[in-house]
């Protein structure tokens, strides 16, 4: 595969991950509705939701880091 080739698929994929990372975290962080209904629903810890939002982030900037050090 071509130099400039590789970059524009890296590149793609970069933004790609990025967008769904955002969505992730607009979810996490959103303001939930009040639900004012008789049933009562579990709770679900806020810290965990975080976590699972935090973590993928973290490694998939780990993971741009290093495919950018092994493509240049």
């Amino acid at each position: 595969m071509a130099q400039q080739s590789g970059e524009f698929i890296f590149w793609i994929a970069a933004f790609c991950c990025a967008v769904a990372q955002a969505a992730i975290l607009f979810a996490v962080f959103a303001r939930r509705p009040s639900i004012q209904s008789a049933t009562t629903m579990p709770q679900s810890s806020r810290g965990a939701e975080i976590l699972w939002a935090v973590i993928p982030a973290v490694a998939l900037a780990a993971l741009l880091a290093a495919t950018w050090r092994a493509i240049h």
